[in-house]
């Protein structure tokens, strides 16, 4: 983007916000590898860009360049505060596009942990993963977290708790959350 050219002739340092910004504007282009090189500009001139990071994992994931963007969270892990729902959110979708249902319950895992928010499509793509791996426990705790959160379980998400919790032979709370959300037949 020319406004990086212009502010070097000017011998102009970009401020965080300034790369952050231009990793921003590569979005929406998909140019993952000129943010990556405004990431590596903006560590060498300001030290950790916590912010900037978020922005080149969502570059990454968005061009889907998912072990990129993975590399990315693993770097947001060194910056205090982070990472954020956001990030675990943008982790969550980029392990569902490569099928990698285990990270999608870690990622998952370690947002519950940290005490983070998902958002709808974070809890759907979980109870998923959790169908796939029988692992009813984790999905109903995830389905009770959603309802916190007041977030609506769509018929994908609550078809996957369901045949998690039938797989582990949990007809009962099955049929008791179905209940709960309208979902079972009523006599």
């Amino acid at each position: 983007f020319g406004i990086h050219e212009d502010m070097k002739v000017l011998k102009i340092r970009p401020s965080g916000f300034i790369y952050k910004t231009l990793i921003e504007m590569c979005g929406q282009s998909f140019d993952w590898t000129r943010a990556l090189r405004y990431l590596s500009q903006m560590t060498h001139d300001h030290g950790f860009p916590d912010r900037a990071y978020s922005a080149a994992l969502k570059v990454c994931a968005d061009s889907q360049q998912w072990e990129w963007a993975v590399q990315m969270f693993q770097n947001l892990r060194r910056a205090p505060g982070h990472p954020s729902a956001a990030d675990y959110t943008s982790l969550v979708g980029i392990a569902m596009a490569r099928q990698d249902l285990k990270l999608v319950l870690t990622a998952t895992r370690e947002m519950s942990q940290l005490r983070l928010e998902g958002d709808a499509c974070t809890y759907k793509y979980a109870l998923r993963a959790c169908e796939e791996f029988a692992d009813w426990k984790l999905s109903f705790k995830l389905f009770q977290e959603m309802r916190c959160a007041r977030l609506s379980a769509d018929t994908e998400a609550l078809a996957s708790l369901s045949s998690a919790l039938q797989a582990s032979s949990e007809w009962a709370r099955a049929v008791q959350l179905l209940s709960d959300d309208g979902m079972a037949e009523k006599k």
